[in-house]
């Protein structure tokens, strides 16, 4: 499991040699002066203020900064500190914690700098609504200076939000989880009246664990991994993934996403499958839960074959399903079309969850684990003292 080593940094460096022998740079902490300032870095540019923070931090931190957008002349606001090499072609890894009020609004960004001028630039994702660690790995080359840079947005969209950066600490998380799917898991900021699945699964558990929310809205099987997704989830080489997929894969078979779900919606899930665990993480399938729309016969079915598809899978290859699928089905019949209306974020939405929604998904599969638990993760569960 990846440790993170102590820092007294939002950013922590490490530098590897050819021989891959770690050196730690020296950098400033993210202590802010009486005045505002904090030490050997530059700015902020474009914000209306910035204050320390010392609770809701993440994984065994003890202080970060906030960020309220302002108006910013040039670009996006930054917060900037400059990072002198001693020696070429090193591998530095750059990680943070970030998280924002608005979607999409804080990431890092680092420039390779010879002689003052930029080689290159390489940007990192954005943040969520809940903190996520964001790394990049950047190798110098000949560069001999780097400038690492805390972003915002400052886009009319943004004015007024938050955004806030935190230390890397020395807490090890005990556990690694990443989160694969579509718009239902996804992370959606604070003023959305939407709620993913995977917003809401993280406070079920203890501080130990460290989830990481890798799903987008829009992607399927064949997606995920055509834009590189798949890809980024690896490479945060997470114990624990869980996958699920079905809402856009079930769309007209004329559109780009759309997958067929005996074969090859079957076949991705395979794959995912057999590449977590070649990774040396756990998958857990989740079949998707049902679609908001009653008719005569009860449920609108589309999503049936591809949680069969699924259930298939997890079968053929001893694989954990947590089925939201079946008990999306009979709560929706239970309740109504009426009566579920409080689960969904508007009227005329008939997918994506309001909090409540999501949270009745999120208990159902923290109930699976109780019930049927996977490995050392069912140990990670908040008690309910906790």
């Amino acid at each position: 499991m990846q440790r993170f080593l102590s820092s007294l940094l939002t950013v922590l460096l490490l530098c590897f040699s050819v021989a891959l022998s770690a050196v730690e740079l020296s950098n400033p902490e993210l202590t802010m002066s009486d005045d505002g300032s904090i030490s050997e870095w530059r700015g902020p540019a474009g914000a209306q203020k910035m204050i320390q923070i010392t609770e809701d931090l993440p994984l065994g931190v003890k202080q970060g900064i906030q960020v309220t957008v302002g108006e910013s002349s040039v670009g996006d606001g930054s917060l900037v500190q400059r990072i002198y090499l001693k020696e070429s072609n090193q591998r530095v890894q750059i990680s943070y914690w970030a998280k924002s009020e608005e979607d999409r609004t804080a990431y890092v960004m680092v420039k390779r700098l010879k002689e003052r001028k930029e080689l290159e630039r390489i940007r990192s994702d954005y943040s969520g609504s809940s903190w996520k660690l964001l790394t990049l790995t950047v190798d110098t080359g000949d560069a001999d200076a780097l400038d690492v840079i805390l972003r915002w947005r400052t886009s009319e969209r943004y004015l007024g939000s938050s955004c806030s950066f935190a230390m890397v600490s020395d807490h090890e998380a005990a556990v690694k989880v990443a989160l694969v799917g579509d718009s239902i898991v996804q992370d959606y900021p604070l003023s959305s009246p939407r709620r993913g699945w995977g917003q809401m699964l993280p406070d079920a558990f203890t501080d130990e664990v460290l989830f990481q929310n890798f799903a987008i809205g829009g992607r399927s099987t064949k997606t995920f991994r055509e834009r590189g997704d798949w890809k980024r989830v690896l490479a945060f080489k997470p114990d624990y993934i869980f996958i699920q997929f079905g809402h856009n894969d079930s769309h007209d078979k004329a559109k780009p996403e759309s997958t067929d779900a005996e074969t090859e919606y079957y076949e991705n899930l395979k794959k995912f499958v057999r590449e977590a665990r070649d990774a040396g993480a756990t998958p857990l399938l989740v079949t998707p839960p049902h679609r908001r729309v009653f008719n005569p016969g009860g449920i609108w079915e589309v999503l049936t074959p591809y949680a069969l598809s699924m259930q298939k899978v997890g079968e053929e290859l001893d694989v954990p399903v947590i089925d939201l699928n079946g008990w999306s089905k009979q709560l929706l019949l239970e309740l109504g079309e009426n009566g579920s209306l409080p689960l969904y974020c508007s009227p005329q939405d008939r997918s994506h969850y309001s909090e409540e929604g999501a949270s009745l998904m999120a208990e159902q599969m923290v109930l699976f684990l109780k019930e049927n638990p996977v490995q050392n993760l069912s140990e990670f569960l908040r008690t309910a003292s906790e």
